[in-house]
């Protein structure tokens, strides 16, 4: 799934080293290590991921996130299906759209969704209980399922996949029928993926 975000496996891999060796350069720096964490997560690479989750915990105490990444995957806690806080992020997971929606547009993720990009189709479907369920379908190769759980905490959304990691992102609401979700470790620029809600 990361790998057709980039133009190639070649590009791929040359930038995952050379986030590999920022890391190694600076061994405090706990935004360079979540990218890490993540892209290993994904790579299945589940003990070094833990690794560099734990620089990003000592390091930044505040980040949420990280905390309950690593405490799942280290079994000391539980990962939560977290609800969007008072005055948090208009994308809110398993929750009723306000009246006033038009005033302040939000999205509830619950729901089936897709999305396109250089003819490559994303499918993802949420349930109020938490479960996800993800269809990637690279152009001309086979398709990628993830399924599991899903957390939201602030802009920061995770899907949990025991069997294939953890894949996170920011959200942003387009409304309540649309919503952008941008994976850790996109490159510069990229506005990631536009979903659209299907029902």
């Amino acid at each position: 799934t990361l790998v057709s975000l980039y133009p190639s496996t070649s590009v791929y891999q040359k930038q995952f080293g050379a986030l590999e060796d920022y890391c190694a350069e600076h061994p405090k720096d706990p935004a360079a290590h979540f990218v890490l964490a993540y892209h290993l997560l994904v790579r299945g690479e589940q003990k070094t991921a833990i690794d560099a989750l734990q620089v990003v915990v000592d390091n930044e105490p505040k980040d949420i996130v990280a905390a309950r990444l690593l405490a799942a995957l280290k079994g000391d806690g539980q990962p939560a299906v977290a609800t969007a806080q008072a005055g948090g992020p208009a994308v809110e997971p398993a929750a009723p759209m306000p009246a006033d929606a038009a005033d302040e547009p939000s999205t509830d993720l619950t729901g089936s969704w897709q999305a396109e990009l250089g003819g490559d189709t994303y499918q993802l479907s949420i349930d109020q209980e938490g479960a996800f369920k993800w269809l990637a379908t690279p152009k001309g190769s086979p398709p990628v399922t993830l399924e599991g759980q899903y957390a939201i905490t602030g802009d920061q959304l995770s899907l949990d996949s025991k069997s294939q990691g953890v894949m996170a992102g920011a959200v942003k609401s387009l409304g309540p029928d649309k919503f952008q979700f941008r994976p850790v470790g996109s490159p510069q620029g990229d506005d990631g993926l536009t979903f659209i809600r299907q029902q």
